[in-house]
Parts: structure tokens; C-alpha cells; sequence
């Protein structure tokens, strides 16, 4: 039987480090970013758009657009890319569209997986392999561009009708293994990803610093903390300000650690 540790506790919109925030915002002006993504992507840039509206200082702009042009010093661009439930076609798509002229105005590119891509009938060895040597293939191509990965987001405990059903079903333990996968997929890229957004960790690690979790099959899977999600899902507002202020803090330190401008050269 699977059983969730930690409790539902509400996170508020904490002071403590607001002004680092706002600072690490400021450094985002100074880089052109592209974000490839779906739904859990979409939270992620609602909670970026939570602290811009709310910083008082220089903030980046945020731009749906799949034109390179569009990308000038200081702007997020973001796009769909492929299809939930295709991976393979998610990497597909996100090299595609930095084929197509993005990567040439990019300084810094990140694809989010969503949790529908990785679940308890995934071949996870095999999807690395794949995500490995698209990364590669693409690290080659645009050696000026800082590729961050993200870690595939979790699912929290089913609720309602849809726990009902699954109990029912005999199935109250696939919400689980299915996390388990998406740990295991997670465990692969900690270890071979040279700069990663460890959004799973995030969505793990609830207000009060505890680690939610799983026991399934004799192992432990970190599991979506309760007070970040209304939907078991998806990030609520308190979960995508949360996520969006870590993703925030890597990207600043992304765009430090490329120099004073923040921007490459090669880049144009």
C-alpha cells in the first residue's frame, strides 16, 4: 500500500529572500532564454509571471514565439513543443525548432517534460538513451547555447472520483509506480546532466522542508507535495510561485556563470 508522508500545509508568499528574487531577475535581462514545454510548463511560466508583475526592478519579458528574430537580450520565449504521452516526439520537436533559426538567437534552452511522458510502461533506460543523444546531437550543433534540463515532474495522491475509480480498479498503487518511473528517469539525468532545474525535488519538498513520498514495491517515490496542487497534478498558485522562484535562481545563476554580458557572442 502506498502511503504519503508530510501534511497539507499552506505556503504563503514568503518574504524571506524576495529581494535575491528580484535581483536574479534582473540578471535574466541580460540573456535571451527559450522554454520548450506543455501544461506543467505553462504553471512554471504563470509563477514567473507572479514575480515579474511583482518585482519592482529591471524583469525580462515573456514571449510566446517560435521566431528566432523575437529573441532580444532580456526575453523568455516559450513554445508548445509535440504532444503529452510522446517524449520521443517532444525531443523531436524541440530540435526541430532550434534547428529553425531559434538556436541562432538563443543563449540558454530548456525542454520540461510533462508527468504523462513517464509512467510504470515507459521504457526508462531507453528514454534516457534517446534524451542523451538528442542533448548531445544538439550540444554539437549550438555549442554557444547552455542547454539546462529539467527533471520530469511528479504526481500527488489521486483524489475524488478519480481515487474512487482506481480503487475499484485494483489500480490504487499505479499513481505510485508511475512516480517511481519518473524517480528513476529523474536518478539518471542527476547524475549525467551537466546544469539541471531539478523541478521534481521542488515539487517534493514541501514549506516546512519535508520530503513527500511514496512506499511502493519495497522502494520510496518522491511524490507531488499536497500544499503545491489542487488537481494531484498540476501547480497550484502557491506551488508555481515556489518552482518558479528556484527556476529563476538556476537560470540567473546560468546566465552568471556565461560571463558579464550573460549572452554569447557567437549568438548574434
Amino acid at each position: 500500500m502506498a502511503v504519503v508522508t508530510g501534511d497539507a500545509r499552506r505556503v504563503g508568499w514568503a518574504p524571506e529572500g524576495i529581494e535575491a528574487t528580484w535581483g536574479a531577475l534582473e540578471t535574466l535581462c541580460r540573456a535571451r532564454i527559450f522554454f520548450a514545454h506543455q501544461s506543467v510548463g505553462e504553471n512554471l511560466l504563470a509563477g514567473l509571471r507572479d514575480w515579474i508583475e511583482a518585482s519592482p526592478g529591471l524583469v525580462p519579458r515573456i514571449v510566446a514565439t517560435q521566431n528566432g528574430a523575437a529573441l532580444a537580450p532580456g526575453t523568455i520565449a516559450h513554445a508548445r513543443a509535440g504532444r503529452n504521452g510522446d517524449p520521443e516526439g517532444k525531443l523531436a520537436a524541440f530540435e526541430a525548432l532550434l534547428g529553425q533559426g531559434l538556436a541562432g538567437r538563443t543563449d540558454i534552452a530548456l525542454l520540461e517534460l510533462c508527468f504523462t511522458d513517464v509512467g510504470a510502461r515507459t521504457g526508462v533506460e531507453a528514454l534516457f538513451f534517446r534524451y542523451q543523444q538528442t542533448f548531445e546531437r544538439l550540444a554539437r550543433r549550438h555549442p554557444h547555447v547552455r542547454f539546462v534540463h529539467v527533471t520530469v515532474p511528479l504526481t500527488g495522491r489521486p483524489g475524488g472520483v478519480r481515487r474512487f475509480l482506481a480503487a475499484r480498479l485494483g489500480r490504487g498503487g499505479a499513481w505510485a509506480r508511475d512516480n517511481l518511473a519518473r524517480h528513476r528517469f529523474n536518478e539518471a539525468l542527476r547524475a549525467h546532466a551537466p546544469g539541471l532545474f531539478d523541478l521534481a525535488a521542488v515539487e517534493a519538498t514541501d514549506p516546512a522542508g519535508r520530503e513527500w513520498s511514496v512506499a511502493i514495491d519495497g522502494h520510496e517515490a518522491p511524490v507531488l507535495a499536497g500544499p503545491y496542487t489542487d488537481d494531484g497534478g498540476h501547480l497550484n498558485r502557491d506551488g508555481r510561485r515556489h518552482a518558479a522562484r528556484r527556476l529563476i535562481a538556476v537560470l540567473a545563476e546560468t546566465v552568471a556563470a556565461r560571463g558579464p554580458g550573460g549572452t554569447s557572442h557567437e549568438a548574434g
